[in-house]
């Protein structure tokens, strides 16, 4: 039963692997207090967005089902678009600025959109949320750190690219995401 959570951890948290690999390839060391706080960001909103999606199993589902594309897409063009501004007009400073707890939780809310509506089934079932919430949750947090370390080590072999690779990333996982739902 565990091994099917942490497939599915490992899943949701693919898009949090990219967004923080993006974000951190701006900088030009590894900062280990925003990694931790992104990572920590990250892992609560996509725990408490799969517990959502299991508690209110099909009912919300389908609603937000409709939508959830449109939304996970504008929030990661606008993070994108201003990623790319900063890195073509402000400095290093500017980017660590610019990655304020709200950037972070709006990131976090894009990426987790999509456990809502896979943990949904989860809901139907006879689940244990004493191991699938946590076992996302936690699956989620290490990604965010790893990819924010990669990203890290990236950053500086990109040069002043690497926002602008970074915000690429994320107005193309936004528009990956609409694509999918919408064909």
């Amino acid at each position: 039963m565990w091994l099917g959570y942490l497939a599915l951890a490992a899943a949701l948290s693919a898009d949090t692997f990219a967004v923080s690999a993006s974000v951190s390839s701006q900088f030009k060391s590894f900062r280990t207090l925003l990694a931790l706080r992104l990572a920590i960001i990250m892992a609560i909103v996509q725990a408490l967005f799969a517990l959502g999606g299991v508690v209110a199993g099909n009912r919300i589902s389908t609603t937000v089902e409709q939508f959830d594309h449109w939304i996970a897409f504008g929030l990661l063009a606008a993070v994108g678009s201003k990623m790319l501004y900063d890195s073509l007009f402000g400095s290093d400073e500017d980017a660590s600025a610019a990655l304020t707890m709200s950037a972070m939780f709006v990131m976090a809310v894009a990426t987790s959109i999509d456990s809502i509506m896979a943990c949904a089934a989860l809901g139907l079932m006879d689940t244990s949320l004493i191991f699938a919430v946590p076992i996302i949750g936690v699956v989620t947090f290490l990604a965010s750190i790893a990819g924010s370390f990669l990203g890290s080590r990236l950053g500086p072999l990109l040069g002043s690219r690497a926002g602008i690779a970074g915000g690429i990333i994320l107005i193309l996982l936004g528009s990956r995401i609409l694509y999918e739902h919408l064909s």
